[in-house]
Order: structure tokens, then sequence, then C-alpha cells
């Protein structure tokens, strides 16, 4: 380095307050609707979200980028803490590697949506807050582990089971649109 030239020393611009208040208000319903899935219930969706709301508010050293996918993520840690999740290990696990067919989520006609929000709600806990996670949220099962405190392995296997309940529960109405690979070795 020259001279002239000075070192780097701008910093990375992390999330303010207002930031996270912008994606609040932005996302509002769709996080709310993220909280009212996974505790399927008013009150803990309520108080799930204001904790996210507080979580937000509170000096936290998240990158700007990050501010979206942490408020997300901040509302599913909240809802796994009030409803006490526990893995039922013991319970069916998937095949070495399976593929299934499941609805688009966005692409279904609204009684289809309906039902497989039903049959989403219908889920026991931990199939609902994997499905919800890994599918409709997208994160991944490394991350769902850490979040859930389970193996990969068990993700993996629960999510099959959702899926497989949801198929069972919607039964063949829906045109199959989306494929997901999933693989229990993880």
């Amino acid at each position: 380095m020259s001279r002239t030239e000075q070192p780097h020393t701008e910093k990375t611009p992390y999330a303010t307050k207002s930031d996270f208040c912008r994606i609040l208000n932005e996302q509002m319903a769709s996080l709310y609707q993220l909280s009212l899935l996974l505790t399927l219930d008013e009150d803990k969706a309520e108080r799930c979200f204001v904790a996210a709301i507080v979580d937000c508010g509170e000096a936290n050293h998240i990158f700007r980028e990050w501010a979206n996918s942490w408020t997300r993520r901040t509302i599913i840690q909240n809802a796994i803490q009030l409803i006490a999740l526990a893995p039922n290990r013991a319970s069916q696990t998937a095949q070495e590697s399976e593929t299934l067919r499941i609805p688009g989520w966005r692409e279904l006609e609204k009684s289809d949506y309906d039902g497989l929000l039903t049959a989403v709600k219908e889920l026991p806990s931990l199939e609902r807050f994997v499905f919800v996670m890994s599918v409709l949220e997208r994160i991944s099962d490394q991350d769902c582990s850490v979040l859930l405190g389970c193996s990969r392995r068990d993700i993996a296997a629960t999510r099959v089971r959702a899926i497989q309940q949801i198929a069972k529960s919607t039964g063949t109405k829906h045109a199959p649109t989306t494929t997901f690979v999933l693989s229990a070795a993880q």
C-alpha cells in the first residue's frame, strides 16, 4: 500500500431498529401467519410475534442484508420455545432417498390452499415445524437441526412423514407440481 492510499476503514452496515421496523411493517401479515402456522394458537402466535418485535428492537449486530431472514428465524425460535418441541427419534424413519411430490405452495387455487393449510394444521408439532421451516421457509436441514435440537437425519425423516401425511390428508385431487428429493442420509 502506498503512502497516499488509506486502509479500508468503512464498517459493514448493520441493521438498525428502523430497518427492523420497516421489515416488521412490510411483512407483518406473513410474519404473523408464520407464527400462527407454527403455534396453531392465536395467543401463542401473538406472544411469539411480540417477542420477535422485542428481539428485533434490541441492539443486535446483524448485517443489514440478513435482517429479513434473522427476523423470520427469531419468530421460529420463539415458536419453538413456546411449543417446547421434543423430537420423537423412535418414530418412523425415511428410506435412504425418496422422491415425493406435493402441490406447489404458491400455485394452488383457494380451495386447494385451504385443504393444504388444514392438512398442515393437523400435523403433530414436530412435523408441522419441520414442514414449515424446511419446505415453506426453505431453511436448510442443518439450520433446522440446530434450531430444533435434533440431527439432520431426524429432520429429513420428519419432513418425509409430514409430506406423506399431507399427501394422505389432501388425497389425489391436487395435481403434483413440485418435486422434493429428500435424503435421510444427511
